[in-house]
This record gives C-alpha cells, sequence and structure tokens, in this order.
C-alpha cells in the first residue's frame, strides 16, 4: 500500500501475515513494483532499502565492539555515550581515509 504526500511517500508491505514494514521515503515519488528479484508483490523502495542498509549494521556492530557507554538509567547520558561511540567509529574512518590519501601522494 502506498500513500503519497508533495516529498515524501508512506509505503506499506507485509513480508509475512504476522511481520509489516512501514517506510517513508523522501528519495522515490513512485509507486513501482520490483519485478527483477523474483518477488512479484515486493515495492522497488523495500529492495532499494535492503540494499542500503549496510551501513547502519556497520556502525551497529563497531559500536558493539568499541563501546564507550557506561549503565546509567538517565536518558541523556546513553544518548550522549551514543554520540561518543559514533563520533569514535567516524575518528577512525576520518584517519584511516587520511593515511590512505598521504600514502597515495607518496607513491605519485
Amino acid at each position: 500500500m502506498f500513500g503519497f504526500q508533495e516529498d515524501c511517500t508512506l509505503v506499506s508491505y507485509a513480508p509475512t501475515k504476522k511481520k509489516n514494514l512501514l517506510l517513508i521515503p523522501t528519495m522515490q515519488h513512485d509507486a513501482a513494483i520490483d519485478n527483477l528479484k523474483g518477488n512479484l508483490n515486493k515495492p522497488e523502495i523495500v529492495t532499494f532499502y535492503n540494499s542500503t542498509k549496510g551501513g547502519v549494521d556497520v556502525v551497529d556492530k563497531l559500536c558493539a565492539t568499541y563501546n564507550t557507554s557506561r549503565n546509567s538509567r538517565r536518558w541523556p547520558m546513553t544518548i550522549f555515550y551514543s554520540l561518543w561511540n559514533i563520533a569514535g567509529i567516524n575518528a577512525n574512518i576520518n584517519s584511516s581515509l587520511a593515511i590512505t590519501v598521504n600514502r597515495r601522494e607518496e607513491w605519485s
């Protein structure tokens, strides 16, 4: 089921009887069904979401591996530690990219 607004679309997709997936994308604005993947009822918006959600899984895995959080009953502290986790991942990515760029310049 699709719902359309000026700048976003609401997609409701039920892969099984007990599961429901709701998406609100802002990039795609059509009710196209993906016939190439084998499932005749799956919207293209859902297949695009499934193909691009790998980054979230990687960040979740890295946050679990390099965790800075502490046990706290206060929700602002939990958000603060989550921001520290993501900032640490971003710093690691930026430093590894800077090292790669510097090595390429040395070899040029």
